[in-house]
């Protein structure tokens, strides 16, 4: 298991690939991978993979007598499990032969990569960038979070979580809770690019007929595809998946943030016992309870 240098055919000799066009293969990987993405994030409404997310808020309990005798705001708490993972059915490349992959030299001899080299000198390198914190292009096809409810890496228009809070100006004896959303949180997908960017060489295998051929360019992107696709799903080591616990942080913090203490209002005119209403309403600092990052890892 190591990374091999394909051979290509330059100046009517063969040469082995230099580092610079191997990385060109890897990017075209990924290129192909963002065109179809093979685990992949969706919105749902409830019952979402990857788990739960509490947004709190203070609310009011009601009021007393005296300000001694008001009850303290009460927490709230609305529960959001709405980001599903789906993992597609793939097949790895057909290496029955065992001529499926590039050639390269050996000893002196030219001979055909088996899986793992073709892995390691292609595919997990793709996988290793498809699965860093950063959210550029070089991650095509994979998932973020941002507080941007719009633009053409929109997965939905629905939020993935709003964090509310009460408003205090709101809360009087007769209404417990006056919420307003304080931040919405997206689901957006890393776009795929247009097109590859640089120049493809071209690799060899040894054909049918125990001669060496040159891959074409629908050849190429098939087994290069098919590799990534399949290793993204169930290559161990080379799995990407997503989750609320581990892995690499995507895009931005999901908070749940709220008031962190109370303090006593006086109401008139709503209670036949006595002249004034005490109620205790949502105050103080403002304190980060929760905080949630959409994840990227390889298991």
């Amino acid at each position: 298991m190591a990374s091999r240098r394909p051979l290509i055919y330059v100046d009517n000799n063969f040469k082995e690939m230099s580092d610079a066009q191997i990385t060109e293969i890897q990017n075209q990987a990924i290129y192909l991978y963002g065109q179809n993405p093979s685990v992949t994030l969706s919105v749902v409404g409830s019952g979402g993979s990857l788990g739960t997310m509490a947004d709190t808020r203070l609310i009011g309990a009601g009021s007393g007598p005296d300000s001694a005798n008001a009850p303290a705001p009460t927490t709230y708490t609305v529960n959001y499990s709405t980001i599903d993972e789906s993992v597609a059915s793939t097949s790895a490349v057909d290496n029955s032969t065992n001529r499926a992959y590039p050639v390269y030299y050996s000893n002196g001899s030219v001979v055909s990569m088996t899986e793992d080299d073709f892995y390691d000198t292609f595919i997990l390198p793709a996988i290793d960038t498809l699965t860093l914190a950063s959210t550029t292009a070089s991650q095509q096809g994979t998932y973020y979070i941002s507080t941007v409810g719009s633009g053409a890496t929109l997965v939905s228009s629905t939020p993935v979580f709003n964090d509310t809070r009460a408003d205090p100006d709101g809360i009087t004896p007769n209404t417990n809770d006056a919420p307003f959303t304080v931040q919405q949180f997206y689901l957006h997908k890393i776009a795929a690019a247009s097109s590859i960017v640089g120049t493809l060489e071209t690799m060899f295998f040894i054909n049918g007929q125990s001669d060496l051929q040159q891959y074409t360019s629908a050849q190429t992107n098939s087994v290069l595809q098919t590799a990534i696709r399949h290793a993204a799903t169930s290559e161990s080591g080379t799995r990407i998946r997503y989750s609320l616990s581990s892995g690499n942080n995507r895009g931005s913090a999901i908070t749940d943030t709220r008031f962190s203490s109370s303090t006593v209002e006086r109401f008139s005119g709503y209670d036949y016992d006595y002249d004034y209403d005490f109620v205790r309403v949502p105050g103080g600092p403002l304190t980060t309870i929760n905080t949630y990052n959409l994840k990227i890892t390889q298991t």
